[in-house]
């Protein structure tokens, strides 16, 4: 009989995990660099005024029903990102005997 180490199903497991992760890493990497690209066209287009449409309406609003939706859950996800972040300063400030203002906080965030 051949003495060798089977490794437990944890340990299949695991290193399955960390095969799949190292082969995700560049798609995540891709789909992070197209999130921050859309994202900068979303906040640009709903900057642009648009010349004879109707009065304070903006490009974002001409486009898909679909480019809207995202754009206005990633600004949502994005706002509670930031209070998340605001909230976590606060905490660790209190904790080192700190008062932090909020407001202060998010304008440095943006």
């Amino acid at each position: 009989m051949p003495c060798r180490y089977d490794p437990s199903p944890d340990e299949i497991r695991a290193a399955d995990e960390a095969r799949t992760k190292r082969e995700m890493a560049p798609i995540l990497d891709k789909v992070n660099t197209l999130t921050k690209l859309l994202c900068e066209a979303c906040t640009l287009l709903s900057a642009s005024k648009v010349q004879n449409a109707r009065p304070h309406s903006n490009a974002l609003e001409l486009a898909t029903p679909e480019l809207q939706g995202w754009a206005a859950n990633h600004a949502k996800a994005d706002k509670k990102r930031k209070n998340d972040a605001v909230n976590e300063l606060r905490e660790l400030a209190a904790k080192l005997g700190y008062d932090l203002n909020a407001d202060e906080i998010k304008k440095n965030l943006k």
